[in-house]
Protein backbone atom coordinates (compact mmCIF):
# COMPACT_ATOMS: atom_id res chain seq x y z
CA UNK A 1 0.00 0.00 0.00
CA UNK A 2 2.77 2.47 0.35
CA UNK A 3 4.30 1.94 -3.42
CA UNK A 4 3.42 4.93 -5.47
CA UNK A 5 0.73 3.05 -8.21
CA UNK A 6 -0.98 2.71 -4.96
CA UNK A 7 -0.71 6.09 -3.36
CA UNK A 8 -1.98 7.47 -6.79
CA UNK A 9 -4.51 4.69 -6.76
CA UNK A 10 -5.59 6.17 -3.67
CA UNK A 11 -6.20 9.73 -4.83
CA UNK A 12 -7.76 9.17 -7.83
CA UNK A 13 -10.65 7.21 -5.68
CA UNK A 14 -10.69 10.12 -3.39
CA UNK A 15 -11.00 12.70 -6.18
CA UNK A 16 -13.36 10.92 -8.55
CA UNK A 17 -15.72 10.94 -5.55
CA UNK A 18 -15.33 14.59 -4.81
CA UNK A 19 -16.50 15.43 -8.65
CA UNK A 20 -19.24 13.11 -8.66
CA UNK A 21 -20.26 14.06 -5.09
CA UNK A 22 -20.27 17.82 -6.25
CA UNK A 23 -22.01 17.23 -9.68
CA UNK A 24 -25.30 15.60 -7.64
CA UNK A 25 -25.48 18.65 -5.29
CA UNK A 26 -27.42 20.88 -7.72
CA UNK A 27 -30.77 20.79 -5.23
CA UNK A 28 -29.87 22.07 -1.76
CA UNK A 29 -31.24 23.80 1.39
CA UNK A 30 -30.03 26.80 2.81
CA UNK A 31 -30.92 30.13 5.24
CA UNK A 32 -31.83 33.53 3.34
CA UNK A 33 -30.02 35.39 4.87
CA UNK A 34 -29.61 38.80 2.58
CA UNK A 35 -32.32 40.27 0.16
CA UNK A 36 -30.15 42.30 -2.74
CA UNK A 37 -33.17 42.99 -4.77
CA UNK A 38 -36.52 41.75 -6.48
CA UNK A 39 -35.29 38.74 -7.86
CA UNK A 40 -31.49 38.39 -6.02
CA UNK A 41 -30.77 36.79 -2.95
CA UNK A 42 -27.77 35.91 -0.47
CA UNK A 43 -28.56 31.93 0.48
CA UNK A 44 -26.17 30.75 3.35
CA UNK A 45 -25.53 27.24 3.09
CA UNK A 46 -24.23 24.70 5.61
CA UNK A 47 -20.55 24.29 5.70
CA UNK A 48 -20.03 26.73 3.58
CA UNK A 49 -19.00 30.27 5.06
CA UNK A 50 -19.22 32.34 2.34
CA UNK A 51 -22.80 33.09 0.96
CA UNK A 52 -24.16 31.90 -2.32
CA UNK A 53 -25.71 35.14 -4.39
CA UNK A 54 -29.00 33.62 -6.48
CA UNK A 55 -30.15 35.21 -9.76
CA UNK A 56 -33.81 34.07 -9.72
CA UNK A 57 -34.83 31.80 -12.56
CA UNK A 58 -37.68 33.29 -14.75
CA UNK A 59 -38.78 37.06 -13.52
CA UNK A 60 -36.95 40.33 -14.10
CA UNK A 61 -37.65 42.98 -11.21
CA UNK A 62 -37.60 46.80 -11.27
CA UNK A 63 -34.28 48.33 -11.05
CA UNK A 64 -33.09 49.97 -7.99
CA UNK A 65 -33.70 53.65 -9.42
CA UNK A 66 -36.88 52.21 -11.14
CA UNK A 67 -40.53 52.83 -9.44
CA UNK A 68 -41.70 49.68 -7.68
CA UNK A 69 -38.34 48.77 -6.71
CA UNK A 70 -38.47 49.12 -2.69
CA UNK A 71 -41.36 47.58 -3.37
CA UNK A 72 -40.12 44.43 -4.41
CA UNK A 73 -37.37 44.01 -2.75
CA UNK A 74 -39.73 44.34 0.85
CA UNK A 75 -42.05 41.88 -1.20
CA UNK A 76 -39.49 39.27 -1.14
CA UNK A 77 -38.01 40.19 2.21
CA UNK A 78 -41.21 39.36 3.41
CA UNK A 79 -41.73 35.83 1.52
CA UNK A 80 -38.01 34.43 2.21
CA UNK A 81 -35.88 36.66 4.77
CA UNK A 82 -35.08 34.25 7.79
CA UNK A 83 -36.11 31.35 6.07
CA UNK A 84 -34.87 28.15 5.55
CA UNK A 85 -35.34 27.50 1.34
CA UNK A 86 -34.55 24.87 -1.07
CA UNK A 87 -32.46 26.17 -4.34
CA UNK A 88 -32.32 24.01 -7.39
CA UNK A 89 -29.51 25.32 -9.56
CA UNK A 90 -29.81 25.71 -12.49
CA UNK A 91 -26.00 27.32 -13.59
CA UNK A 92 -24.16 30.17 -12.99
CA UNK A 93 -24.81 33.20 -15.14
CA UNK A 94 -21.94 35.64 -16.75
CA UNK A 95 -21.72 37.96 -13.58
CA UNK A 96 -21.01 34.38 -11.36
CA UNK A 97 -24.45 34.10 -9.73
CA UNK A 98 -26.29 31.01 -9.20
CA UNK A 99 -29.70 31.06 -11.41
CA UNK A 100 -32.11 29.31 -9.54
CA UNK A 101 -35.32 28.44 -8.72
CA UNK A 102 -36.34 29.27 -5.03
CA UNK A 103 -38.69 27.12 -3.26
CA UNK A 104 -40.47 28.40 0.18
CA UNK A 105 -41.01 26.61 2.88
CA UNK A 106 -45.51 26.59 2.18
CA UNK A 107 -43.74 24.68 -1.57
CA UNK A 108 -44.70 27.80 -3.26
CA UNK A 109 -42.14 28.88 -6.02
CA UNK A 110 -40.54 32.61 -4.99
CA UNK A 111 -40.53 33.46 -8.61
CA UNK A 112 -44.08 32.30 -9.57
CA UNK A 113 -45.15 34.41 -6.35
CA UNK A 114 -43.53 37.43 -7.13
CA UNK A 115 -44.69 37.26 -10.94
CA UNK A 116 -48.40 37.08 -9.31
CA UNK A 117 -48.60 39.70 -7.03
CA UNK A 118 -47.12 42.47 -9.81
CA UNK A 119 -43.70 43.00 -8.30
CA UNK A 120 -41.68 41.72 -11.04
CA UNK A 121 -41.82 40.62 -15.01
CA UNK A 122 -41.98 37.18 -16.59
CA UNK A 123 -38.86 36.79 -17.91
CA UNK A 124 -39.66 35.58 -21.11
CA UNK A 125 -36.51 35.88 -23.05
CA UNK A 126 -35.07 33.02 -20.46
CA UNK A 127 -38.15 31.26 -19.58
CA UNK A 128 -40.23 31.38 -22.72
CA UNK A 129 -41.74 28.35 -21.75
CA UNK A 130 -42.59 28.33 -18.03
CA UNK A 131 -46.85 28.56 -18.43
CA UNK A 132 -46.84 29.10 -14.70
CA UNK A 133 -45.15 32.55 -14.85
CA UNK A 134 -47.29 33.73 -18.16
CA UNK A 135 -50.20 32.70 -16.02
CA UNK A 136 -49.79 34.65 -13.33
CA UNK A 137 -48.38 37.77 -15.06
CA UNK A 138 -51.49 37.71 -16.81
CA UNK A 139 -53.79 37.44 -14.09
CA UNK A 140 -51.87 40.32 -11.99
CA UNK A 141 -52.39 42.47 -15.35
CA UNK A 142 -55.87 41.70 -15.02
CA UNK A 143 -56.09 42.24 -11.23
CA UNK A 144 -53.81 45.77 -11.70
CA UNK A 145 -51.49 43.94 -8.71
CA UNK A 146 -48.54 45.63 -7.67
CA UNK A 147 -46.48 47.67 -10.63
CA UNK A 148 -49.08 46.87 -13.11
CA UNK A 149 -51.61 49.24 -11.31
CA UNK A 150 -49.32 51.91 -13.01
CA UNK A 151 -50.61 52.35 -17.27
CA UNK A 152 -47.24 52.99 -18.12
CA UNK A 153 -45.13 50.58 -16.47
CA UNK A 154 -41.84 49.69 -17.60
CA UNK A 155 -39.83 46.62 -18.17
CA UNK A 156 -36.88 46.36 -16.45
CA UNK A 157 -34.92 45.44 -19.96
CA UNK A 158 -36.52 48.70 -21.49
CA UNK A 159 -35.25 50.56 -18.32
CA UNK A 160 -31.64 49.34 -18.91
CA UNK A 161 -31.71 50.40 -22.40
CA UNK A 162 -32.71 54.06 -21.75
CA UNK A 163 -36.40 54.00 -22.84
CA UNK A 164 -37.48 55.18 -19.46
CA UNK A 165 -40.89 57.24 -21.56
CA UNK A 166 -44.00 56.60 -19.65
CA UNK A 167 -45.08 53.57 -22.68
CA UNK A 168 -46.63 50.44 -22.01
CA UNK A 169 -44.08 47.98 -21.58
CA UNK A 170 -43.08 44.75 -24.03
CA UNK A 171 -43.54 41.23 -22.73
CA UNK A 172 -39.19 41.06 -24.41
CA UNK A 173 -37.18 42.83 -25.57
CA UNK A 174 -36.42 42.88 -29.29
CA UNK A 175 -39.22 40.50 -30.02
CA UNK A 176 -41.78 42.78 -31.60
CA UNK A 177 -45.41 43.12 -29.91
CA UNK A 178 -46.64 39.33 -30.28
CA UNK A 179 -46.20 37.09 -26.99
CA UNK A 180 -45.26 34.00 -28.83
CA UNK A 181 -47.77 31.24 -27.61
CA UNK A 182 -47.22 28.03 -25.86
CA UNK A 183 -46.79 25.30 -27.27
CA UNK A 184 -49.45 22.36 -26.90
CA UNK A 185 -47.13 20.82 -24.11
CA UNK A 186 -44.72 22.88 -22.22
CA UNK A 187 -42.87 22.55 -19.30
CA UNK A 188 -44.09 24.64 -15.79
CA UNK A 189 -42.64 24.93 -12.78
CA UNK A 190 -44.11 22.83 -10.03
CA UNK A 191 -44.20 24.00 -6.69
CA UNK A 192 -41.85 21.11 -5.72
CA UNK A 193 -39.48 23.08 -8.24
CA UNK A 194 -39.29 20.56 -10.62
CA UNK A 195 -40.38 20.97 -14.04
CA UNK A 196 -43.56 19.39 -14.55
CA UNK A 197 -45.71 19.10 -18.02
CA UNK A 198 -49.19 20.34 -18.68
CA UNK A 199 -51.56 20.67 -21.33
CA UNK A 200 -52.61 24.18 -22.75
CA UNK A 201 -55.26 24.97 -25.64
CA UNK A 202 -53.75 24.92 -29.22
CA UNK A 203 -52.38 28.41 -30.41
CA UNK A 204 -51.39 29.44 -33.24
CA UNK A 205 -47.75 28.96 -34.21
CA UNK A 206 -45.40 31.19 -32.63
CA UNK A 207 -42.83 33.21 -35.13
CA UNK A 208 -39.42 32.04 -35.18
CA UNK A 209 -37.02 33.32 -33.23
CA UNK A 210 -33.09 33.16 -32.65
CA UNK A 211 -32.65 31.66 -29.07
CA UNK A 212 -30.37 34.13 -26.63
CA UNK A 213 -31.26 31.89 -23.20
CA UNK A 214 -28.30 32.09 -20.75
CA UNK A 215 -30.07 29.51 -18.78
CA UNK A 216 -29.31 26.07 -20.15
CA UNK A 217 -32.62 24.16 -19.07
CA UNK A 218 -34.34 21.20 -20.71
CA UNK A 219 -37.02 21.80 -22.73
CA UNK A 220 -39.33 19.00 -23.78
CA UNK A 221 -42.38 19.08 -26.84
CA UNK A 222 -44.62 16.27 -27.20
CA UNK A 223 -47.44 16.35 -29.92
CA UNK A 224 -50.89 16.10 -28.48
CA UNK A 225 -54.38 15.77 -30.13
CA UNK A 226 -56.10 19.09 -31.59
CA UNK A 227 -58.26 20.02 -28.41
CA UNK A 228 -61.54 21.94 -28.76
CA UNK A 229 -61.86 24.46 -26.34
CA UNK A 230 -62.35 26.93 -28.62
CA UNK A 231 -60.98 29.20 -31.31
CA UNK A 232 -58.04 31.64 -31.16
CA UNK A 233 -58.78 35.44 -30.15
CA UNK A 234 -56.18 37.55 -28.75
CA UNK A 235 -55.82 39.78 -25.53
CA UNK A 236 -53.24 42.80 -24.67
CA UNK A 237 -50.87 42.85 -21.91
CA UNK A 238 -52.68 45.79 -20.55
CA UNK A 239 -56.23 45.52 -21.45
CA UNK A 240 -59.04 43.49 -20.29
CA UNK A 241 -60.63 42.92 -23.95
CA UNK A 242 -60.25 39.95 -26.38
CA UNK A 243 -60.16 40.64 -30.04
CA UNK A 244 -59.85 39.64 -33.48
CA UNK A 245 -56.01 38.82 -35.00
CA UNK A 246 -57.00 42.28 -37.18
CA UNK A 247 -58.37 44.30 -34.16
CA UNK A 248 -56.82 47.99 -34.45
CA UNK A 249 -56.39 47.92 -30.56
CA UNK A 250 -53.38 45.13 -30.50
CA UNK A 251 -50.95 47.59 -32.25
CA UNK A 252 -48.71 47.39 -28.96
CA UNK A 253 -49.40 43.64 -27.96
CA UNK A 254 -51.05 40.63 -29.19
CA UNK A 255 -51.35 37.43 -26.83
CA UNK A 256 -53.16 34.24 -28.31
CA UNK A 257 -55.76 32.53 -26.03
CA UNK A 258 -58.62 30.59 -26.88
CA UNK A 259 -62.36 32.19 -26.27
CA UNK A 260 -62.99 29.91 -23.60
CA UNK A 261 -60.02 30.53 -21.73
CA UNK A 262 -60.25 34.61 -22.52
CA UNK A 263 -64.10 34.11 -20.90
CA UNK A 264 -63.01 32.13 -18.14
CA UNK A 265 -60.43 34.67 -17.02
CA UNK A 266 -63.01 37.56 -17.28
CA UNK A 267 -62.27 39.40 -20.54
CA UNK A 268 -64.71 40.58 -22.15
CA UNK A 269 -65.64 41.45 -26.12
CA UNK A 270 -64.30 44.08 -27.98
CA UNK A 271 -66.88 46.48 -28.87
CA UNK A 272 -65.05 47.51 -32.10
CA UNK A 273 -63.82 44.42 -33.76
CA UNK A 274 -66.73 42.37 -32.63
CA UNK A 275 -64.74 38.92 -32.04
Amino acid sequence: MHSPFAKVLLIAIILGGCLISSADQVTWIGKVISVIDGDTIEVQRDGIPVPVKIRLFGVDAPEEDQPYASHATEFVSGLCFDQQVTVNALETDKYGRTVATIILANRQNLSEQIVRHGYGWWYKEYAPRVVALQRAQLDAIKADKGLWADAGAISPWDWRAGKRSSTPSQPMPNSGSVIAAPLPLVQQLAPQGDFRQIEVAPQPAPRAQASQSLYSQPQRVIAQPQSSRGDSVYVTNTGKKYHSGNCKYLSQSKIPISRDDALARGYGGCSVCKP
